[in-house]
């Protein structure tokens, strides 16, 4: 199965698609995105699924706080460049650089959009988050010529990174949150 038009800008290509092409075959997807790709599509996509999640987040599981669906909001369209800036910074400083910035975030917000159509339920989180590294992996290695081994060092490493700046950063969150409430 062929799937045409992956990275272009035509109509056809519509969100749907995307997510079909992702799940049914994402070795195919990310080794037909076009090297000049921009972040236009994938910035769309990534949008539509984040607000696709936090609005049932905030239906389903919030105290239907304004704030805090817009802040999950921001929270999931925002978390996947920076994972894809920790996932740059390792591959730079272990392996050369083997690709763009543009093309990490451009394969995480691929993979993060992807896996926010199911990861709105609490439970699914757990399948959803390997799901989506494994997305990125496959990414990285089928549009950005990594090795297996680089891809998941670069990942595993960056979302190290990721979880040891939010565990230092938990106290001064914990008292700007007085604030808030």
């Amino acid at each position: 199965m062929e799937h045409q038009g992956v990275g272009n800008t035509s109509p056809k290509q519509t969100y749907f698609q995307t997510i079909v092409a992702l799940i049914t075959s994402p070795r195919l997807f990310f080794a037909q995105l076009p090297q000049d790709t921009g972040y236009k599509n994938a910035l769309i996509f990534l949008a539509i699924s984040g607000l696709f999640w936090a609005s049932l987040r905030y239906v389903y599981f919030s105290d239907h706080s304004l704030f805090q669906a817009f802040t999950l909001g921001i929270n999931a369209m925002g978390m996947p460049f920076v994972l894809a800036g920790f996932t740059f910074m390792i591959m730079g400083l272990f392996f050369g650089r083997l690709a763009s910035y543009r093309h990490v975030a451009i394969i995480y917000a691929y993979a993060t959009g992807v896996t926010m159509m199911v990861s709105w339920l609490p439970t699914t989180e757990i399948f959803t988050e390997p799901w989506r590294f494994i997305l990125v992996a496959v990414g990285l290695v089928k549009w950005c010529s990594f090795s297996w081994m680089q891809a998941i060092t670069s990942i595993v490493l960056g979302v190290i990174i990721l979880l040891v700046m939010l565990a230092s950063m938990s106290p001064v969150l914990m008292y700007l949150r007085q604030f808030l409430v």
